[in-house]
Parts: C-alpha cells; sequence; structure tokens
C-alpha cells in the first residue's frame, strides 16, 4: 500500500502461499499469539489505507504479471479478504 502511492504502476511479484504458511508454522504459535499479531497488523493497515491520498487510488498494481488494478481496489479487495478470513474463524468450531 505505501510503495503503490509512490509511483503511477508498480508490478509486483507473487508469492508462494503454501511456502509461506508452512516456513511461518502458525500451527506452533499459540493462538492469543496470532489474534496480536492479526489485530494490530491490521490495525496499522486500516491506518494505513484511510490515509491512501485520493490522487493515489488510481495508481496501477500489477501483482505476479497479472491484469493491471488500482490501488483502490486492491485495498477494497484486502479488506473483502480479512472479512473472508473472519468469518472462517467465528464459523469454526473449536
Amino acid at each position: 500500500f505505501v510503495r503503490a502511492q509512490e509511483t503511477s504502476s508498480l508490478s509486483l511479484p507473487g508469492y508462494t502461499q503454501d511456502f509461506w504458511v508452512s516456513r511461518q508454522d502458525y500451527q506452533s504459535e499459540p493462538w492469543k499469539t496470532l489474534v496480536a499479531l492479526w489485530t494490530t497488523y491490521n490495525t496499522h493497515l486500516a491506518h494505513l489505507i484511510g490515509r491512501i491520498p485520493p490522487d493515489c487510488s488510481g495508481n496501477l498494481c500489477v501483482i505476479d504479471g497479472g491484469k493491471p488494478v488500482t490501488l483502490k481496489w486492491l485495498a477494497d479487495d484486502y479488506i473483502t479478504h480479512a472479512e473472508h478470513h473472519l468469518k472462517q474463524i467465528f464459523s469454526s468450531k473449536p
């Protein structure tokens, strides 16, 4: 979100999600630590997203060679994605 405000067009590499999840070994972290991390990180991202200047919201981002999307679209999609994960968490039975 920060880098996409520096330039009108940004291209970023993708990442191998399963590899990243495996290497971070979330299963061995205490639940309380993960919730604190997620809460703090997403609170900061909300702060950051809320301060994206209107003149940057149309900056184009290309991720992993995909179709260009605007920074505004990327921010909105991040929020939708986070809400999806919250629904997963709240619907799971411990």
